[in-house]
């Protein structure tokens, strides 16, 4: 199957309490793939490595997005 025209981005998040036992979600930033393929072989080569094998493997998250398409943001922001 031929790919669209886009890319993959994979993120890993998870949560931690800090040292008011509040739960705080963390994000990390893991790259940008060519294929859906390639960011699950990803998730597999960081699967059991340190910190990562402590969480589930749900906590990796795939998206694709596609060059030249405007989806976010189309209502706008509102400032916190």
């Amino acid at each position: 199957m031929k790919e669209r025209n886009g890319f993959y981005v994979l993120d890993f998040v998870f949560d931690v309490d800090d040292d008011n036992y509040v739960c705080i979600e963390r994000y990390a930033f893991i790259g940008i793939f060519s294929t859906k393929e390639n960011a699950n072989n990803a998730i597999d080569d960081l699967i059991n490595k340190p910190g990562f094998k402590d969480h589930p493997r749900e906590c990796f998250y795939i998206r694709f997005y596609g060059l030249n398409e405007l989806k976010e943001w189309m209502t706008g922001f509102v400032k916190l």
